[in-house]
């Protein structure tokens, strides 16, 4: 259970925190949960599990993180030579009707 909800954060985190920061009310429950039934070796066993795909979806966030930042990342761009202004059309466009395909 506590490993698909680690999958669950990781497969729509908020890119605008820290991606551990993603996890910190389900890292919070199994520290809960190790404090409730630390003597009971299964649990022990399943709560090491459930850190182990929280530290493994913390990778895969940062992983996408940084694949976000790059497709946004301004430095791939070439802006010199760009000018805000629109090329005219060519003059046989421009002397054209809309509806000169009708007319013909």
């Amino acid at each position: 259970m506590l490993p698909s909800m680690a999958e669950d954060i990781s497969n729509e985190p908020d890119f605008d925190i820290e991606p551990k920061d993603n996890f910190d009310d389900l890292r919070a429950s199994v520290k809960r949960f190790e404090e409730l039934f630390g003597s009971d070796e299964k649990a022990k066993m399943l709560l090491k599990q459930a850190e182990s795909a929280i530290a493994v979806a913390i990778d895969d966030v940062e992983k996408a993180r940084e694949q976000a930042e790059g497709r946004f990342d301004d430095d791939d761009w070439d802006w010199r030579g760009r000018s805000g202004t629109k090329e005219l059309p060519s003059t046989d466009s421009a002397n054209r009707s809309i509806f000169s395909d009708v007319d013909e």
